[in-house]
């Protein structure tokens, strides 16, 4: 599907030629369109698991059981993987994502206590004042890039100041992120990747040595099975951080802001019901799945009918598994009644993301200040909104407009 053929592998014996298909996740078409409606069409063509030689070739699973069950099995399908190969700090593993259980769990319980409910609930007050800010800056202008002045604000800013690190950063590690995450060449993703590694390390040494509140001087601090943590292994810790801290929720947001400029029906049920907003942002996940996780075949196994060799990478599309008609009924539509039930979302079994309660506090209050004050707004018919695709998909543009007499009073 892709044009340029220097990321082409050469495919192994034991794949069928019936099962290739030339997808790479990096560039697939449509997606400044629609990133969803363009996974869809590969999925809706493509074997149920399939084989790309792209990124150093790699299977494919896009429904959402089959997501599922590769994202919790670690002893079938391990984490200490990257496609393509790598995109890692140093030598596998790559903590705590990229470690398995057992050797997960030490790790893991650094980063727990500062992502518990209370502590997430104590941060409310910080995440509703920044995001008033925020859309009062430009409330009166009738108009805003939503990704650039606030989904790229509002999430970052709240990380940022979670993780310890100054708001003067944000555009620097941005640039890291989107690079590490979406650039068009290999090398520009390695490239990204090293200087996210370079930024952590600097942040790291000066943390061990100058302890400060924040969840990247916990890191730097933290003792594993009673012992200070490897530096390496702080670094690694803390890149996983920038790279979900700083781009899963900025495109969920970007999904959602969109929805509601088309949907008024929507936009006025949470208008007129913000009680309704907690089952709302449940719907909004469900349907607009931003992320694609990696893992390895641990062993030589069967999936699905498809023989799998050890050491093969297999790339989850979360993006795809809350529109999977197998699991939900009529799933394009938005539906804020629909009986919620458990998404891989954020991530399954016991690499699920420690952070799903913030980025679920932060989509209610963005939900609950913007439609106060914004309660009508639609796409700006003169620059049409971009799509995004890459390890997240999601809004790379979104234009809004709104009336003065649109403001609620």
């Amino acid at each position: 599907m892709a044009d340029d053929l220097g990321n082409v592998s050469s495919v192994p014996e034991h794949v069928p030629p019936e099962l290739v298909v030339d997808v790479d996740f990096f560039d697939v078409p449509g997606v400044e369109d629609d990133p969803h409606a363009a996974w869809m069409k590969i999925r809706d063509a493509a074997p149920r698991v399939f084989y790309t030689p792209r990124n150093g070739g790699h299977w494919i699973v896009t429904r959402s059981d089959d997501v599922e069950e590769v994202l919790r099995d670690y002893e079938r399908f391990t984490s200490y993987a990257s496609i393509p190969e790598g995109l890692v700090t140093e030598p596998y593993p790559n903590p705590p994502v990229g470690v398995d259980p057992p050797d997960h769990g030490p790790y893991r319980q650094i980063l727990l206590p500062a992502f518990s409910p209370r502590a997430i609930n104590d941060m409310e007050a910080y995440v509703r004042s920044l995001t008033i800010e925020l859309i009062e800056a430009f409330l009166e202008k009738g108009r805003c890039e939503f990704v650039d002045d606030f989904a790229q604000r509002m999430p970052i800013g709240v990380f940022l100041r979670f993780m310890g690190l100054p708001d003067s950063d944000r555009l620097r590690l941005l640039g890291y992120v989107n690079a590490r995450m979406r650039a068009e060449t290999e090398a520009k993703r390695f490239e990204g990747h090293r200087l996210l590694v370079e930024y952590a390390l600097e942040k790291v040494r000066d943390r061990r040595k100058n302890p400060t509140e924040g969840l990247l001087s916990r890191v730097a601090n933290g003792l594993i099975d009673g012992e200070p943590i490897q530096e390496s292994k702080a670094v690694a810790m803390s890149v996983i951080l920038l790279l979900a801290g700083l781009d899963t929720v900025v495109n969920t947001f970007g999904f959602i802001a969109q929805f509601l400029a088309t949907h008024p029906e929507h936009r006025g049920r949470l208008t007129r019901h913000p009680e309704h907003v907690p089952q709302a942002a449940e719907e909004f996940l469900r349907r607009f799945p931003v992320p694609c996780i990696s893992r390895r075949a641990r062993v030589d196994q069967e999936f699905r009918g498809v023989r799998m060799r050890a050491g093969d990478g297999v790339l989850t599309i979360i993006a795809l598994t809350g529109l999977d008609d197998t699991k939900f009924a009529e799933p394009l539509k938005v539906d804020f009644d629909r009986e919620t039930k458990p998404l891989p979302n954020f991530g399954m079994g016991p690499h699920r993301c420690v952070g799903s309660h913030l980025a679920r506090l932060e989509i209610r209050v963005f939900l609950e200040e913007w439609l106060k004050r914004i309660p009508d707004f639609s796409l700006d018919p003169a620059d049409p909104p971009v799509g995004i695709g890459g390890n997240v998909i999601g809004m790379g543009r979104l234009p809004l407009v709104w009336a003065a007499a649109g403001r609620a009073h």
